[in-house]
């Protein structure tokens, strides 16, 4: 879920953000969506073809520091070019960490699969909305930039929490138990 909070900032706030909070022109800021999405699809697409080569766990552990440079570059995006390249970081950094998730989360619970895709699938879903919707109501007392600064709580809690979770790993397929 604290993945879907960071896709969810990104992702429905850019346009809003890059134009009212940066007045970059409309056209950029539409643009800035679609390069986010686009980075995410292209990606997934590299992801694809690095995981034959790098460990899925390498992957998975870097995709949220990406997420927290965009996160706290992101209030310096005066710029046209700035806004489009800090939400393509931004695209690319969320492209695969949730795909790799169910990965990673499948080979764990081999016997499981099924349940644990549908669960990893809803919190995607309330973390995507409610991530979206907090916003809305946090810019009552705090500016888009601040949100974004303290946004990169989310990937830095994602990175304790996918670290600890490897090393839990770690120790039980050794035997020492959790």
């Amino acid at each position: 879920m604290l993945y879907a909070f960071a896709e969810g900032a990104f992702s429905n706030w850019a346009v809003i953000y890059l134009r009212e909070a940066k007045a970059l022109p409309a056209g950029v800021a539409a643009l800035a969506l679609s390069v986010f999405w686009a980075a995410m699809v292209t990606g997934r697409l590299l992801v694809a073809v690095l995981v034959v080569r790098v460990a899925p766990q390498v992957i998975w552990l870097t995709l949220p520091v990406l997420m927290a440079a965009a996160f706290l570059l992101l209030p310096g995006a005066n710029t046209p070019a700035l806004g489009l390249g800090l939400f393509a970081l931004a695209g690319l950094a969320c492209s695969a960490f949730f795909p790799l998730t169910i990965t990673l989360a499948s080979a764990r619970f081999p016997d499981q699969v099924a349940w644990v895709s549908s669960m990893l699938i809803a919190a995607l879903m309330v973390g995507v909305g409610l991530g979206s919707f907090v916003i809305g109501p946090l810019r009552e007392w705090l500016a888009l930039e601040q949100i974004y600064r303290f946004s990169t709580l989310y990937p830095i809690l994602v990175i304790g929490l996918a670290g600890w979770l490897t090393v839990s790993q770690r120790r039980v397929a050794a035997g020492g138990g959790m």
